[in-house]
């Protein structure tokens, strides 16, 4: 007898499998991220296909495969986000520090309200709280070692001035973040 599970999920990231399948990758709430099989998503008459659209909030019956889970069904609960750059960045980054199988409530959280940022220091936010959600950003006194001064102050809440205001202070941060995954093998 097969087991079914009905989840909330994310819609992270999705690709094309075989002639009409597509694999999509969801962080769900009670799962963790979740790498699963939509089979004939593809075909015009899917009932799943208007459903599963990248950064989408949808209800989902899911059922555990050898390889992937499989989609039975899912609604629509909030559309997808657009796919700007900012947004993309921080699901690439959630992409590449999260596993499949290991539900963590704080991530969930932090990916429901990544859905109301609109800045980049919101999203650099949201990115150094799932570092420390995950016990990988560095003390207080370390973080000299991986963001400029005006960047720790924000970090640390002593400021709340606007700091990315130029695409050198962007990837000036973005390294900061680079380093700390390397220094934790985490790239």
């Amino acid at each position: 007898m097969r087991a079914y599970y009905g989840t909330e999920g994310i819609v992270l990231a999705a690709y094309d499998r075989g002639e009409a399948d597509r694999c999509i990758t969801f962080f769900t709430r009670d799962f963790g991220r979740v790498d699963a099989v939509a089979k004939g998503l593809r075909v015009i008459s899917s009932k799943l296909r208007g459903h599963l659209t990248l950064f989408s909030r949808v209800r989902l019956l899911l059922t555990p495969g050898k390889e992937y889970w499989r989609i039975l069904d899912a609604e629509t609960k909030d559309g997808g986000l657009p796919s700007e750059a900012p947004v993309q960045d921080f699901v690439n980054f959630l992409l590449a520090l999260t596993v499949s199988g290991v539900p963590d409530s704080r991530i969930w959280e932090v990916i429901i309200s990544m859905r109301g940022a609109k800045s980049r220091e919101d999203f650099f936010m949201n990115k150094i709280y799932v570092l420390e959600t995950l016990g990988i950003l560095p003390a207080q006194e370390k973080l000299k070692y991986f963001f400029s001064p005006r960047a720790c102050a924000y970090i640390v809440g002593m400021s709340r001035d606007k700091f990315l205001e130029n695409e050198e202070e962007v990837l000036l941060i973005a390294l900061g973040i680079k380093k700390i995954l390397s220094a934790n093998h985490m790239v």
